[in-house]
């Protein structure tokens, strides 16, 4: 009886859904078949054809003295893949800092080894994991992997890695949409750090990353030394608010929409990829400092990492918000022990930039409601910057995390 009634719930939940993505979906077709009409089919309808071997500049190379004028003098990134073993599962990342001893790189085909040498064992550097969000990839952390290259001496020792999480980018991309719940994105988080040699390492994620980062804290928080987030509220504090303030239940209709088949895919890949351009750049919800915007040359990695399919970034919705996907999968790695305060086993620090066209105010701050108050966890705001906070304010965003590091 109980599984019946649990259907029949999951069953009037998935009909709300789909009835409040239709009514969106009216606005999204509209809007397009407007564009269609002012700028033409071909246009509306234009993407290009990307492909591997034709990666742009600044996945190659970037640093900032000479991120508007590319050239020889530009400074490569390193480029690199790791295997988790108990899912066989693949992640591309770009990685900087200090790299441990005993990690090597492959020349044939970028696989991390893990070197069992006693001879290259000693103090390994402290690993700090970044976690991307929707819809970007690892070089949403190139301003954070470049200070990285030359930190000053009190965060020197760190080895910085920053992922394309799966569907995204050169990482694996399962199918099944079931496949990116949060339990799997957790323990994929859990896969990576151990495969690296770590069993302790710092989270940085943001949006979609620090969604992952908040639960990987709430279920695992004896691997993390520390946790920082940016621009995304704890689970709990987004209920909390989400029953008071309609206006950030009318924020989140795009989640609603993106439950629908094939045409959230669609929608992405119009006018090679606009919405890209239009999240990153646009006036409303873009990077408002527009000496950071992206130009033509970086807006194209982001795009560069979509080229394989855009079902993999979108599927992140569908399979934590559409009812007959919950609970998810049974967590890859047992749970060590479990907390009356889910949050209080971790020091965390939630970066939030103040003019975030997606997220109100209100969510930083309950969010920091639920932090340990004892063990140096704070809620940190940024004026003037948007939900892209370590793009929009790198420098004030860098500030606070070399400090929480120290």
């Amino acid at each position: 009886m109980a599984g019946f009634k649990d259907f029949v719930v999951k069953l009037i939940a998935a009909i709300v859904i789909v009835g409040i993505a239709s009514f969106w979906s009216c606005f999204v077709i509209a809007s397009v078949l407007y564009s269609m009409i002012s700028h033409g089919p071909r246009k509306v309808l234009y993407f290009k054809n990307r492909k591997k071997e034709s990666a742009p500049i600044h996945y190659i190379a970037w640093d900032e003295e000479t991120r508007k004028n590319p050239g020889p003098s530009t400074k490569p990134w390193d480029h690199a893949y790791i295997t988790v073993p108990e899912t066989r599962m693949r992640f591309h990342y770009v990685y900087s800092g200090k790299k441990p001893n005993n990690v090597a790189i492959s020349d044939i085909d970028g696989e991390t080894i893990i070197v069992d040498e006693p001879s290259l064992a000693g103090t390994k550097p402290k690993l700090i994991l970044c976690l991307h969000g929707f819809p970007e990839n690892w070089f949403s952390w190139r301003h954070v992997l470049r200070y990285f290259d030359n930190p000053p001496p009190e965060v020197e020792n760190h080895f910085v890695v920053a992922i394309d999480l799966r569907g995204y980018g050169d990482s694996d991309k399962p199918k099944s949409s079931a496949s990116y719940h949060l339990n799997n994105l957790v323990s994929d988080v859990r896969g990576i750090a151990h495969a690296l040699g770590y069993e302790k390492f710092v989270l940085m994620g943001h949006d979609w990353g620090g969604m992952i980062a908040f639960n990987v804290a709430k279920i695992y928080p004896e691997i993390l030394e520390k946790c920082i987030i940016l621009n995304v509220p704890y689970t709990k504090a987004y209920y909390d608010v989400l029953k008071k303030n309609p206006g950030q239940f009318l924020k989140s209709w795009y989640m609603f929409f993106y439950q629908l088949p094939f045409l959230p895919e669609w929608l992405f890949r119009l006018s090679d990829y606009r919405l890209l351009g239009a999240a990153f750049n646009g006036n409303r919800g873009g990077i408002r400092n527009r000496e950071n915007r992206l130009t033509d040359e970086e807006l194209e990695v982001f795009k560069y990492s979509v080229r394989h399919s855009t079902s993999g970034p979108i599927n992140f919705y569908r399979a934590n918000v559409w009812p007959f996907y919950q609970p998810g999968p049974t967590l890859l790695y047992p749970r060590i022990r479990s907390q009356e305060k889910p949050l209080y086993g971790v020091p965390i620090l939630l970066i939030w930039g103040n003019k975030d066209a997606f997220l109100t105010k209100e969510l930083a701050d309950i969010s920091g409601k639920y932090f340990n108050p004892d063990n140096g966890s704070k809620v940190v705001f940024v004026e003037g910057a948007s939900h892209w906070v370590q793009q929009d304010a790198p420098k004030e965003a860098m500030k606070n995390i070399v400090e929480f590091l120290k």
